[in-house]
């Protein structure tokens, strides 16, 4: 944010957020979280749609030094509440209130919460950053915790890697996966552009894939190696290349 200001962090469609709105609006995040006790490594919930409001909210914990739990809209509402207790959470921040703990985005007085960075006491290397659950398909959902260092140190060596003409990033995964969160924070320690789905494309996304790439100008797209036979390479003049895992290819 401080060296590329002005450049896209985030595009959905015809939207798009610099990296100078997107580091403001998440700073306000975090000094709302802090002046409401948020201590390092308190958790977080995160239960909104795709789009760049969730991304906003999970860096906002980050900078408030908490844990964020990513949560999907289209879980029953039993796993939610299961998460929720097995992980102790504080709030939950969404559009709309769903839970005892919830705060509402909009909500906030976003007039009056400072845009500066906050300071963070206790922060550590090896703080956690995130939870991830697993589908729990052999028994109950597990947690599966993330430190700072660990998903920092790996952004940034897979950011290294990318060529000046990767630049801008599709991930198809959700935020409750964790291969989402690598895409996510590698385009934007490359400080390159993150392209997200929007949310009535999610359920279709074979159909629409080809067109998302072609209107976000997608250079890089991230996913499963089943979704790649969707894409029409002779159509895509930007797309330069494939990131895969998870399956066979």
């Amino acid at each position: 944010a401080d060296k590329y200001p002005d450049a896209v962090a985030l595009r959905m469609l015809n939207n798009e957020m610099t990296y100078k709105q997107l580091d403001e609006k998440a700073n306000q995040v975090a000094h709302y979280l802090i002046s409401k006790g948020i201590a390092v490594e308190d958790c977080i919930g995160v239960l909104f749609p795709r789009g760049f409001d969730q991304l906003v909210t999970v860096f906002g914990i980050l900078k408030a030094g908490g844990t964020y739990i990513p949560l999907d809209v289209a879980y029953p509402a039993e796993r939610i509440k299961s998460i929720v207790g097995a992980c102790s959470m504080r709030y939950c921040i969404s559009h709309v209130s769903t839970l005892d703990m919830s705060i509402t985005l909009d909500s906030l007085d976003w007039d009056t919460l400072p845009k500066s960075r906050p300071s963070i006491l206790g922060l550590k290397p090896e703080s956690r950053a995130y939870i991830i659950f697993t589908s729990g398909s052999t028994g109950k959902p597990k947690g599966v915790e993330i430190e700072h260092s660990s998903v920092g140190n790996l952004a940034l060596q897979c950011s290294k890697t990318y060529p000046d003409d990767i630049c801008s990033i599709l991930c198809t995964s959700r935020l409750s996966w964790d291969a989402s969160v690598l895409g996510m924070l590698v385009a934007f320690a490359a400080a390159r552009t993150f392209c997200m789905i929007p949310p009535e494309c999610v359920d279709d996304l074979p159909q629409h894939l080809n067109r998302l790439c072609q209107a976000m100008d997608v250079s890089l797209v991230w996913g499963p190696p089943s979704i790649f036979g969707f894409l029409d390479s002779d159509t895509l003049p930007c797309l330069k290349a494939l990131s895969t895992g998870g399956d066979v290819v």
